[in-house]
């Protein structure tokens, strides 16, 4: 928000802000700076959405399919997933 409060436009950022006793939230963030008649910046006007579910839902994403990489890439057999083109999307080491 001081950027804006700058002049600066600050589109689509992602902060964690943390509280005493350890609670977190993610927000998503856009301000914009208030610009007085002369053009010039006078202050700031930002907007938050707390995203700390989605956040969550990407980390475990990420660590699901890091378990999944982990899994197939050492596996002692061929995997291997076609589409319905018959296009190869995906064999592992072992194929």
């Amino acid at each position: 928000v001081q950027r804006a409060a700058r002049g600066e436009l600050i589109e689509n950022f992602e902060e964690e802000v943390r509280f005493d006793g350890g609670a977190s939230v993610f927000l998503l963030g856009n301000a914009r700076p208030l610009l007085d008649a002369d053009g010039r910046p006078r202050g700031a006007v930002a907007a938050f959405a707390d995203i700390s579910e989605q956040v969550r839902v990407r980390s475990a994403l990420r660590d699901s399919e890091a378990r999944l990489r982990l899994v197939t890439q050492s596996a002692k057999v061929g995997l291997v997933v076609v589409d319905l083109d018959y296009r190869y999307r995906f064999a592992n080491q072992a194929y």
